[in-house]
């Protein structure tokens, strides 16, 4: 009986090591790829539902975030900006951190934002009473613009698709709304229209400032 080559048997040898490196490869890959996922920041409605934040949202949401009473003055014309759009608009979500507030500070906070939102704002306005360091991380936070309202949009795998910081402008809106999110449900940016914009004249989002409607 013949007995079987050596070089072949350690020909087969390094194919099986190559085999072996190539799969510890792949895991090694796809361990680093979930690492870079978002991690999950605690949030509780003022409805009083405790969610997880950005795997709880929806695909494409935009998240309006506001770290000082000062920053109302932009995160609420941010907001009113988005559900002006109507039903094409992504979904919006407002983020009140208040981790460095006292307790009963958060309390009278939350209780006002519950009588001035309708009942079918509550699911949406989102208090964050834990890591704030997350939150500044997640939106670019920039200590020279502690004031400004922090707009990220979060696209269907829970990434950030898009940011901004400071008060809302039609170019702003329109950045957003035609970003790049994967698996988000796009708005139709330059077909929208603007409600009641303050020269009484409606303007297409995305459109130069000197095209009008007929």
């Amino acid at each position: 009986m013949s007995k079987p080559h050596r070089g072949v048997v350690r020909t087969e040898d390094a194919a099986s090591r190559g085999i072996r490196l190539t799969v510890l490869l792949l895991f090694a890959l796809h361990g680093v790829a979930l690492a870079a996922d978002p991690i999950d920041l605690p949030v509780r409605t003022i409805g009083g539902q405790d969610l997880a934040v950005p795997s709880a949202l929806p695909g494409g949401a935009f998240l309006i975030v506001g770290f000082t009473r000062r920053s109302l003055d932009q995160t609420r014309p941010w907001r009113e900006a988005v559900d002006a759009l109507g039903e094409s608009a992504p979904p919006a979500f407002n983020v009140l951190v208040l981790e460095a507030a006292p307790r009963w500070v958060r309390w009278v906070i939350v209780r006002a934002a519950r009588r001035e939102a309708s009942p079918e704002q509550h699911g949406s306005i989102l208090v964050a009473a834990k890591d704030e360091a997350g939150w500044r991380k997640l939106v670019g936070f920039r200590t020279t613009l502690e004031d400004a309202a922090y707009v990220v949009r979060i696209d269907g795998r829970g990434q950030t698709c898009f940011r901004h910081a400071g008060a809302v402008t039609d170019e702003a809106l329109n950045a957003g709304l035609v970003a790049d999110c994967p698996e988000a449900t796009m708005a139709r940016a330059f077909r929208l229209e603007r409600r009641d914009p303050p020269s009484g004249e409606q303007r297409r989002i995305g459109e130069p400032p000197e095209a009008r409607l007929p």
